[in-house]
């Protein structure tokens, strides 16, 4: 698990102490090389919060249409109990969504995609699920605001806005996909270390109780011994007094 340590750059992102102490070793610093190398820009970021509303409007048929489509497929059906599982889904995508439109990409962020990418490790949902679910919500995100860039006069976006949006998703998606996906490597790397860490203090407790029985066991003996020796030299004194008589 992890979250960024970032203390000012040109994304204009600002970190506290207390989100550094949330890091992972391994993933101290290498936040800001993930945004500048997908380049999500001020830009960018400006373009995500001014259509945050146009884009939470949109996101809730996708995912309608995206559910109907998982409960086709035993290996994701079986993640949902029933349809109000599947709403509380839907309810906290839609939130994590508008965490991201708000082109912060804060600490309020990170959190979230923590959290979700620790969920995936409990749930054990594999990667390319995961991968998979988010095609299909960045596809159909971005033939929707398409469509509206091709009725300007009724309400939608110019062209040339519409093209700066789909950027801006698809750059946001990306990053938030190799952030859960990262999460999610990590909590794997987690458990399994804790697991093994469980299993050797189990086993060296096991093999301290049997030591201590091997020493108890040897310590009886040597008594048994000592008690057969002192027994047998009675014997041997009677005996020779006996004779001597």
């Amino acid at each position: 698990m992890f979250l960024i340590k970032i203390y000012g750059n040109r994304h204009g992102l600002n970190f506290s102490k207390e989100n550094k102490a949330m890091v992972s070793s391994s993933e101290v610093d290498t936040g800001s090389h993930r945004l500048d190398f997908i380049d999500l820009n001020i830009g960018d970021r400006h373009a995500l919060r001014n259509n945050a509303k146009t884009i939470l409007n949109i996101i809730p048929g996708i995912l309608d249409n995206f559910y109907c489509h998982v409960v086709q497929f035993p290996e994701t059906k079986r993640f949902f109990r029933n349809d109000v599982h599947i709403e509380h889904a839907k309810t906290a995508q839609l939130r994590h969504w508008s965490i991201i439109l708000s082109g912060e990409f804060d600490e309020d962020y990170f959190r979230s995609v923590t959290a979700i990418g620790e969920v995936h490790n409990k749930l054990g949902l594999e990667p390319r699920w995961y991968i998979g679910a988010y095609s299909f919500l960045v596809t159909g995100l971005c033939a929707a605001l398409g469509a509206s860039s091709r009725f300007p006069g009724f309400g939608g976006l110019k062209r040339k806005e519409a093209q700066i949006l789909r950027t801006a998703v698809i750059k946001a998606a990306m990053l938030d996909m190799d952030l859960a996906l990262s999460v999610y490597i990590e909590a794997g790397k987690r458990d399994r270390r804790e697991t093994i860490e469980k299993l050797g203090s189990e086993f060296a407790d096991s093999v301290g109780m049997a030591t201590d029985d091997l020493s108890g066991s040897a310590n009886n003996l040597s008594d048994a011994a000592h008690l057969l020796t002192t027994a047998t030299e009675r014997t041997e004194t009677e005996t020779q007094t006996v004779r001597d008589s």
